[in-house]
């Protein structure tokens, strides 16, 4: 008989984890449509579980959309640092390759829900503006 032996993750290591499962499960049905028992299913544990990590739904669901915020302004500042055009597409991709989820998940679900467009609101507005600093850009149409 063969036993399928746990593997212990560190806090952080869980944590990433979840927030990895929640994307996916989020970026499914967005947030008023995605169960708890969805994300635990998708993070391979229980509900229990992401309750430990996570106080409430919304909670999670926050923590998804700053780790992926935060993700995509690293990756900007790393691909502006490197070519003078195009570091909003390089991040956006790079990203996108690593967390697919999440990026459509701060995208298009979070600009659909009330209670979390100004993330996505934000992240529009940094790119613009680093748009309209770089190109000396201040046409009212563009913007």
């Amino acid at each position: 008989m063969t036993c399928s032996r746990r593997k212990l993750l560190s806090r952080s290591q869980r944590q990433a984890a979840i927030l990895q499962g929640a994307a996916t499960a989020f970026a499914t049905k967005g947030f008023a449509g995605t169960a708890m028992e969805e994300v635990a299913a998708a993070s391979g544990i229980t509900k229990e579980i992401v309750y430990r990590h996570f106080a409430s739904k919304e909670e999670l669901y926050r923590a998804v959309l700053d780790t992926t915020t935060q993700s995509l302004q690293a990756e900007f500042a790393r691909a502006s640092q490197r070519y003078q055009s195009g570091a909003g597409i390089r991040a956006l991709l790079a990203v996108g390759r690593a967390h697919p989820d999440a990026l459509r998940l701060l995208l298009v679900h979070a600009a659909r829900e009330p209670e979390f467009a100004h993330y996505t609101h934000q992240v529009r507005t940094r790119v613009i503006n680093w748009v309209l600093q770089r190109r000396g850009h201040d046409d009212p149409l563009f913007r």
